[in-house]
């Protein structure tokens, strides 16, 4: 049985998570998501494992790799995208990082994410309307970027 009960509470698994429900049809091997996420192999591989086995992540070997990729058929798939993105993904991010901005009035995201269409290709756009010091955007939107 699936226990969501503490669904977000392990770093590693949120990292996971924000990478893979970013790129959707994206596929990883262990050393490869090591190097991305900055976090030990062994607890991306026992996130990946414990994940596997509710059925959200595919296994496949290729020679002596094993890629992992999101199952988009699994039940609850559309339901976990959603908490992801509104509570670690890319539009919390964003969010948080762009209220330090006083001057920002209202920022928008629009295009393939707003649209949940994006792919790993996919950039972010962002309307932004206010009258922001452009310096301090810039910083603030490379350290939002930084976390991705």
């Amino acid at each position: 049985m699936l226990d969501l009960t503490n669904l977000l509470s392990s770093k590693a698994r949120q990292k996971v998570f924000r990478l893979y429900f970013s790129q959707t049809n994206r596929r990883y091997y262990l050393r490869e998501l090591e190097r991305l996420l900055h976090e030990p192999v062994g607890n991306i591989r026992r996130e990946l494992l414990r994940w596997s086995k509710a059925g959200l992540f595919l296994r496949e070997k290729v020679g002596n790799l094993t890629y992992y990729s999101l199952n988009t058929s699994f039940p609850l798939y559309e339901e976990l995208k959603a908490i992801v993105s509104k509570t670690i993904g890319i539009e919390y991010i964003l969010k948080e990082g762009l209220k330090a901005i006083e001057s920002i009035v209202l920022a928008i995201i629009y295009g393939s994410v707003a649209s949940v269409e994006d792919t790993g290709n996919s950039d972010i756009d962002i309307l932004l309307i206010g009258n922001p010091d452009m310096d301090e955007l810039v910083n603030n939107v490379h350290r939002i970027l930084i976390t991705i």
